[in-house]
Order: structure tokens, then C-alpha cells, then sequence
């Protein structure tokens, strides 16, 4: 078992030079300290406890940056041949972000308990998926550590860049969302009422689409905090359900699916990630089932991970890799093609890396189709709204001036 250990802060001096040096070190006490100081030639001048290290009550969560910089941090541990219990100390006592510390932590403890690092990393499926774990597992198999967190960092860097990319695609449309909502509540709760009073005491009969419009005012005056509340409910109530009821979640996936070029991004985006993940696992030694049936936990969309299952299934039953993707419906014929000829003259892992590449062209190109449908569509509606308000108002104002006898 993992005896007591804290992190120590600590300035030492050295004996013969007289240079003083701080550092920290995990150890067990403060005894212990200063006899690996001496040992170096220093002599302890003070320190401090920063960390009492003691077993974790459950996972750290981590963002894919920090799991980025973890891999990276390990890459170059692994590729300046540091044993892997050494290098974990040393990022333990060097290491200043919270959540990368206390995820070497977990590892450090598991792995001083004697188990693989593969092992310790599923022992912590909040932080490490099954692809990062099963990578590791086969690296272990060939003893190319070094390959493997180069790969990892890679396509973690990787996620990071797509969602960036779909982030930044979409600042713009939620902008205009901001200056929609926004312009809704002060014409509805400021601009309208004062006009609707004119037209009150005018004593005339108002079109249809006036009265909705006093209506929706008075609604939003009343029970604006009604409205507010259901923009915050109303979403989470839906998440609730998408998790915890599979047969709504399967609903509100094929609807997304059908939604014209949104439906498309969301294909790609969950197939290039089955793929890519597909020609690493491949690639790093993993045979093609094993690597079929942990790619598949990269798909998150529910009916695209039922007809990759399928097909998964077929291709167990001995039906081939590009006729099992075929009946799947979600593949391009491209895609299938390239996969087909790898399987035939051997060289599947470096196809399907090129799959995933011309799968991430193709997500960029999509990303780019839902921002051209999204503007118009929002700028359609803010204009239909601005339309209607106009026409409510002003349309009932000037048929009063005709009225008037001048």
C-alpha cells in the first residue's frame, strides 16, 4: 500500500557552495526531507506542508485543455526515458494546476499500488475514455509509451480544435439571438404599451394582429418572470430527459439528425470521431473488432451509435468492413471505398487516418453551411417581428388620422 506522504515547499542551502535552493518534494515527513536533502548536499533551511496526500474520494474533473497538457507533459516524461513512477513525482511536485495534480495523484496512488498505468487510468473513466485507455493498454503491449501520449495529445488537441471551430462559427448567430431577445423585451415591454394607450383612447376597433401584440405585451409586463424561468427550465428539463429516458433521447437524435444541414454536421462531426479513433487504436496495435467496438464509444448521437453497433455486429458475423458500413447508412461512399482498398492491400490504419482527415475538411465545410442557413434565418425572423410591430402600431394610427375630420 501507498505509505503517508504530503508535498513539502522547502529553501535549502548547500554545504559547500552556500547557494540556496527552493523546490518541493513529496515525501513522507519532514525527516525524510532533510535526509534526501543531505544526501545531495543541502542542508534544510525551513519548509511546509502544501499537501496532505491521501486517497481520493473520487475522480477529478478535468477540461480537455488540462488532459491535453497532461498527455503533452507525459510525452516529454516518456521521451526523456524518466521511469514512469518517477515522472509521475516529479509532476506531482512541480506541477501548480489543482485538477493536472490531482489527476497524477490518482494514477501515482494506483500505480504505487501496483497497477499498470492502462489499469489506473479505467479505474477513472471521468477523466480517461476508453480510447486513451485502450491506447495506453496496447502501447504497454509494445513498449512505445512514447507513440502512444504523442498520439493521445494529438487527438485531444484535435477536439479542442473542432469545438473551437464550431464555437467561433457560431458567435455570430448568437449574437444576433442576444440582439433579438433584447430588442423583443424592450419593444414589448417599454416601446408598445405607450402606443397601444394612444390607441386605447382612440376607441376604434383594432386588427386581429394589434390585439395579439397588446397581448403578448401585457403577458411579458405580467409574467416576464414566468417567461425567464422558462427560458432557463425549459432546457434543463430537456437535458434531464435526454439522459435519464433512452426512449426520449433516441427521439430528439433522429429529430436533430433530420434537421436539413444541421443534421449533416452532426453526422460527420460523430463520424470522423468514430473513424479517427478507429485508425489510432488500429494503428497502435489493437486489432480491428476490438478497435470497432471502442471507436463506437466515441459517437455520442444514439441512432448513430445503434447502426454502428449493427454493423459492428455484422462485421463479427464475418460480413465485410465495407459492406456492414454500407447498410449502416451513415458512411460516405468515398469513405467506404478507401476502406475497402486498405482492407484489401493491407494498409487499413493509414486509410482510414485519411478518412478522417477528409471527413474533418468536410466538417469544416458543414460548419460553414449551417452558419450560411442560421444568419438568414435569424435575420428573416428579427425582420418578420420588426414587421409585425410596425404594422400592429402604426397601421391602426394612421387609419385613426384618416378618420378625423379636419
Amino acid at each position: 500500500m501507498l505509505p503517508a506522504h504530503s508535498l513539502y515547499a522547502y529553501r535549502a542551502v548547500h554545504r559547500r557552495t552556500g547557494k540556496v535552493r527552493s523546490g518541493r518534494m513529496l515525501i513522507e515527513d519532514e525527516s525524510a526531507l532533510a535526509g534526501t536533502l543531505n544526501m545531495s548536499g543541502y542542508d534544510l533551511i525551513n519548509c511546509r506542508k502544501t499537501r496532505q496526500i491521501g486517497r481520493m474520494a473520487r475522480s477529478p474533473r478535468v477540461s480537455l485543455k488540462e488532459l491535453d497538457q497532461f498527455y503533452t507533459l507525459m510525452y516529454r516524461l516518456v521521451m526523456a526515458k524518466i521511469p514512469l513512477q518517477q515522472g509521475l513525482r516529479k509532476m506531482l511536485e512541480n506541477t501548480m494546476n489543482k485538477r493536472i495534480y490531482d489527476t497524477v495523484l490518482v494514477l501515482y496512488q494506483d500505480i504505487q499500488n501496483g497497477k499498470l498505468l492502462s489499469e489506473a487510468m479505467a479505474r477513472h473513466p471521468r477523466i480517461f475514455s476508453k480510447l486513451d485507455v485502450a491506447i495506453i493498454m496496447g502501447a504497454e503491449a509494445s513498449g512505445d509509451l512514447e507513440e502512444a501520449f504523442s498520439q493521445l495529445s494529438e487527438q485531444t488537441m484535435w477536439t479542442l480544435r473542432l469545438r473551437k471551430r464550431i464555437r467561433k462559427a457560431l458567435i455570430y448567430p448568437a449574437v444576433l439571438v442576444v440582439v433579438l431577445v433584447v430588442m423583443l423585451v424592450v419593444m414589448l415591454g417599454f416601446a408598445v404599451p405607450s402606443m397601444v394607450e394612444f390607441l386605447e383612447s382612440q376607441q376604434m376597433e383594432l386588427p386581429f394582429y394589434t390585439v395579439a401584440l397588446i397581448q403578448t405585451g401585457e403577458f411579458m409586463q405580467s409574467y416576464w418572470w414566468a417567461a425567464l424561468g422558462a427560458l432557463v427550465a425549459v432546457p434543463a428539463i430537456l437535458a434531464g430527459l435526454y439522459k435519464a429516458v433512452p426512449g426520449f433521447r433516441r427521439l430528439f437524435d433522429t429529430l436533430v439528425l433530420k434537421i436539413p444541414v444541421v443534421g449533416v454536421l452532426i453526422e460527420k462531426v460523430e463520424i470522423s470521431r468514430f473513424v479517427r479513433a478507429l485508425a489510432l487504436l488500429y494503428n497502435g496495435g489493437c486489432d480491428l473488432f476490438s478497435g470497432l467496438k471502442i471507436s463506437r464509444e466515441m459517437i455520442s448521437n444514439s441512432v448513430i451509435y445503434e447502426a454502428v453497433g449493427q454493423a459492428v455486429e455484422s462485421i463479427r458475423e464475418g460480413q465485410g468492413l465495407s459492406e456492414a458500413f454500407m447498410e449502416c447508412g451513415h458512411f460516405s461512399y468515398l469513405a467506404i471505398d478507401m476502406m475497402d482498398i486498405g482492407q484489401e492491400i493491407g494498409t487499413i490504419g493509414d486509410l482510414l487516418l485519411r478518412v478522417s482527415e477528409i471527413y474533418n475538411e468536410e466538417v469544416d465545410e458543414a460548419i460553414d453551411a449551417v452558419v450560411a442557413l442560421i444568419e438568414p434565418v435569424i435575420t428573416i425572423i428579427l425582420a418578420g417581428l420588426l414587421l409585425w410591430i410596425a404594422v400592429s402600431v402604426f397601421g391602426p394610427i394612421y387609419s385613426s388620422f384618416e378618420n378625423l375630420n379636419i
